[in-house]
């Protein structure tokens, strides 16, 4: 028998400890809370120590701070806020980044089976999509889609539980965060979202050991923590503030993969790209864009330009980790 967890199901790597050894979950670019006093404090790059292991997740279980976890998922209560017990904060929204919703079953994936021919039954298999994530059952929109207001999801779980409760009565609303411009041009080789490729983003460093980097980015504090996340990946990286020096460094040692600015001090950014694409067609490129820049290069960049990734600024670090990753792994 599967069994329902009352505390919230919060993404595993956005659980992690920091620097100083406090254990916090985070819920923007920014910031991050205390798990076991409920304290919120201002975050960067800087401040991560490392991925939680279980050993300190069993931890907090005991002390009753989480009720359970998995390697997908950590269930956590609702923590203390401004001296009292509240309900847990969650961020649907970013600046870069928005969370869309699928309903998480519960049952295995031997159900598989059971699932579909009740699908069949009910009449719903033009309605929802069911596919097997992570050993259990997952549940989508139409179109293979996951659900993009958190109100839809939970119509969708109270429906199903209504019409099936013996099988789909513990279904939960579970969720992913994509940045915002994979949501709005998402292109065929996204849609199939697997959380397992976010959590191995994260802590593999095998796939980009060794592997070149050249980042052009005019400002330094911006670049020089970018290099820092890059350099965690055990790459080697060089820097650049502007196209021509950029040229300069490509041609000494052509790199695996290019983080650029679209607004660089002598250049347009697609200019740079063109003469990237010149001198080693097979380079990954990764575009910086600023908030303001307009939808019509977001389409060109994803479609004519063909980027491997196109990022909004401010800039998640994590969010380029795994853009990064995700482009070199081939």
């Amino acid at each position: 028998m599967n069994r329902i967890y009352n505390g919230a199901a919060i993404p595993r790597y956005q659980v992690f400890v920091l620097d100083d050894g406090e254990f916090v979950v985070q819920w923007n670019e920014t910031s991050v809370q205390n798990l076991m006093t409920g304290q919120y404090r201002p975050y960067t790059f800087h401040d991560f120590g490392h991925l939680i292991h279980d050993f300190e997740l069993e931890r907090l279980k005991t002390a009753g701070v989480i009720e359970h976890y998995n390697r997908t998922y950590v269930w956590i209560y609702a923590l203390p806020e401004n001296n009292r017990f509240g309900g847990l904060r969650t961020q649907e929204h970013s600046s870069g980044r928005v969370r869309l919703y699928y309903l998480n079953t519960t049952l295995p994936a031997s159900r598989f089976d059971e699932v579909l021919d009740r699908f069949q039954t009910l009449n719903l298999m033009d309605q929802y999509w069911a596919t097997e994530h992570d050993g259990v059952v997952a549940i989508f929109g139409k179109d293979e889609k996951p659900f993009v207001q958190l109100k839809d999801a939970e119509s969708v779980q109270r429906q199903l539980s209504a019409v099936a409760p013996d099988l789909f009565g513990a279904t939960a609303v579970a969720f992913i965060e994509m940045s915002r411009s994979e949501v709005a041009l998402k292109s065929p080789e996204l849609d199939s979202l697997d959380l397992d490729v976010i959590i191995a983003a994260q802590s593999d460093t095998t796939t980009l050991k060794g592997k070149r980097a050249v980042v052009i980015v005019k400002d330094d504090r911006e670049s020089h923590e970018i290099c820092q996340q890059l350099g965690s990946l055990l790459m080697d990286v060089c820097t650049a503030r502007t196209g021509s020096e950029a040229l300069q460094v490509l041609q000494e040692q052509p790199p695996h993969v290019v983080v650029m600015e679209l607004q660089l001090p002598d250049m347009h950014g697609y200019e740079m790209l063109a003469k990237v694409r010149e001198m080693n067609f097979s380079v990954r490129v990764i575009v910086l864009a600023e908030p303001s820049a307009a939808e019509s290069d977001q389409v060109f960049a994803l479609t004519i330009a063909r980027v491997d990734g196109y990022l909004v600024k401010p800039i998640s670090l994590p969010l380029l980790r795994q853009t990064v990753w995700e482009a070199l792994k081939e």
